[in-house]
Formats: C-alpha cells, sequence, structure tokens
C-alpha cells in the first residue's frame, strides 16, 4: 500500500509538473527542465497570491476576456512589478496607475506697474494652458477685479508655453540639417520671449503716465475700458458729482483744448474721457495727456484760474503742477503711489 501510493504521489507531482512545464513554455530564462519547473512553480505560486490580493482589493471585479484572466483595476502598487500568466502561457504587466495632472491656473502676466498686472486663468493640462477661463487684473496677490478677457494675456500665455515649446523642438529637429525648421524655431523662440519684454511692464512713458492717472481717478493701475459695467458706472458718477462740486469747473473737452496744470482738475479730465468711450473723446484725452501749459486764453478769459497753490499732490483740486514735463510726471506718479496706499 506504501509503495503504490508513492507512485500515486509520483506520478501526480509529474504530471503537474508537466502541466506547469507547458504553461510557461518558450521563456527564455528557463534554462533546464528542472529549473523551470521549481521558478514555474513559485511564479504561479506568488502571481495566483498577488491576483487573489488584487481581486480582493477591488472588489472581486475580475476583468472578464476571451483568453485572458488578469485583473483589471489598479492597486496601490502591490503588483505594479508582478509578472502575470495568462491562459495563453505569455508573461504580461498587470495594467499601471497613471497620474493626469489639470485643474486651472494663471498665465499670462502683462502690463504689471507698481505691483499691479493682468493675468488669464487657463484650465490646464500637465501646466500647460488649454482654454482660457477668465481674466483678472490682480491688485494684490489675493485680491484681484474681473475684467473681459485680455487678448494680450491670453497670447503671451500661449507665447510663454506652447510657443517656447514649439520652438525648442523646432530647432533641436532643425540641427540635424533642416535649416529652415531651425531658423523658424529660433524665430517662434524669439517672439516668444519679447512677450516678457514688451508686454511684460509699462515702459512707455505714455503707458506710465495712464496708468498713474488710472490710480488717482479710479483707485487701480487696470485701464477703464477693462473695468466691468457696475464698475464704470460707479466712477461715471462719482466723477460727474465731482465736477459738479468743484467751483468753477471747466468742462473736459476745454480742459484737453486750453491744457491745466491744476492736478485735480486733469485727473477729474482724465476720468471723464477715459470712461465715455467715443472717437472724440479719445482725440481728447490724447491731447490731454500732452500735458501742454495752459493757453494764454486763460489769463482774460471767461476761464481764470482762482485755485491756489498747493503743497500736498495727493489733495487733488488746487495742487499746481510743475511746468517742466519731467517734472510734471515725476509728482503724478509720486501722487498715484500716495493714493494707493491710501487704498
Amino acid at each position: 500500500m506504501d509503495d503504490r501510493a508513492a507512485r500515486d504521489l509520483a506520478g501526480g507531482s509529474s504530471a503537474a509538473a508537466l502541466t506547469a512545464t507547458t504553461a510557461f513554455a518558450g521563456a527564455a530564462a528557463l534554462t533546464s527542465a528542472s529549473s523551470a519547473t521549481a521558478a514555474t512553480s513559485t511564479t504561479s505560486t506568488a502571481a495566483a497570491s498577488t491576483a487573489s490580493t488584487a481581486t480582493a482589493v477591488c472588489g472581486n471585479r475580475a476583468s472578464s476576456s476571451r483568453d485572458s484572466h488578469d485583473v483589471n483595476c489598479m492597486t496601490t502598487g502591490a503588483i505594479s512589478r508582478t509578472l502575470i500568466a495568462d491562459f495563453s502561457g505569455r508573461l504580461v504587466h498587470p495594467q499601471r496607475p497613471v497620474i493626469v495632472i489639470y485643474g486651472q491656473r494663471a498665465y499670462g502676466a502683462v502690463d504689471e506697474q507698481a505691483g499691479q498686472y493682468a493675468v488669464t486663468k487657463f484650465a490646464h493640462i500637465y501646466y500647460m494652458p488649454l482654454v482660457p477661463v477668465g481674466s483678472v487684473w490682480l491688485t494684490k496677490p489675493d485680491r484681484g477685479i474681473p475684467t473681459p478677457l485680455n487678448g494680450k494675456s491670453v497670447l503671451s500665455a500661449y507665447a510663454r508655453t506652447w510657443g517656447l515649446l514649439a520652438g525648442t523642438l523646432m530647432l533641436v529637429a532643425g540641427l540635424s540639417g533642416a535649416i529652415l525648421t531651425a531658423v523658424l524655431g529660433v524665430v517662434i523662440l524669439g517672439a516668444s520671449i519679447a512677450t516678457w519684454k514688451l508686454w511684460g511692464k509699462r515702459t512707455s512713458e505714455d503707458a506710465k503716465l495712464r496708468g498713474n492717472l488710472n490710480a488717482l481717478a479710479f483707485g487701480t493701475y487696470c485701464p477703464p475700458e477693462l473695468l466691468s459695467g457696475p464698475i464704470r458706472q460707479h466712477y461715471t458718477l462719482e466723477l460727474q458729482r465731482r465736477q459738479q462740486i468743484t467751483p468753477n469747473a471747466r468742462p473736459p473737452e476745454d480742459v484737453a483744448r486750453f491744457g491745466t496744470r491744476d492736478l485735480g482738475e486733469l485727473v477729474r479730465t482724465y476720468g471723464i474721457l477715459s470712461l465715455h468711450g467715443t472717437s472724440q473723446a479719445r482725440e481728447q484725452l490724447s491731447e490731454l495727456l500732452r500735458l501742454k501749459a495752459p493757453s494764454a486764453e486763460l489769463a482774460d478769459g471767461i476761464y481764470r484760474d482762482k485755485n491756489t497753490a498747493g503743497d500736498d499732490p495727493g489733495a487733488g483740486d488746487g495742487f499746481q503742477l510743475p511746468a517742466e514735463r519731467a517734472a510734471m510726471l515725476a509728482v503724478i506718479d509720486d501722487a498715484a503711489r500716495q493714493r494707493m496706499l491710501r487704498a
């Protein structure tokens, strides 16, 4: 009886070894039948154990395909490097987790002045902007004014991300012999970098002057054309009120025509004309920003300047600007900074 049991056990072991060896036939790592049998038994045991664990973790959700019995679910790396055998005898990797970074992010900072600037929020994937969601004028790191979509900011966002990527790839590809591709890549890179230089900060005298007058008239360096309807309406009414209560106030078109040295009058006129928006108002605004000396017609005409000179540039009406343009610009800039400190 013992000899017979031994023979049956030996026969069963041989059959199991033959079956396991057949299931993993063709593996390059098998150097001998005995080592293959041992390796296959060990691998099958580990795979079965891992598959059972993964199936338990995933709530017994196993894939039902015609020739596969692998577990089709993501685990926390438990089987990320384990080889699992399917019914065809192939060693396959189980499905691995994929990390996708997406969300919303601000790009395209432009027109920076005194720490305020415009940005645009984009839906992004892997930090590359895809679709613009909306633009904001940031007055402080955690505070901003919603504005209509800013075209300059949107273009800068694409140029500083996709433009840099495309230009770099074309330049690298062109180095292998495609000279035209390399040249085009250099052009795209140059245009992308130029958006920081040209649009990143307000550098021109006219842009800085407009920004300072915006700060004095509206309490922000944001251009008035970017302000929303309710905010524009609020400042329109406020400037009209200030115009009405000011003694001997001249109409904005006369201030633009004859010039002024009164800071308060200059700010009121700028605010009213910039909010008006018509082509005639824009022409008068351009004339006003020349900061020309008051016309001699004012000396004996109906618009005699009865204001007395003040000593506080932030006081508004009564403060007389200096005659020289450079000194005038410096005083306006200082007044704008004082105004924003009090905001």
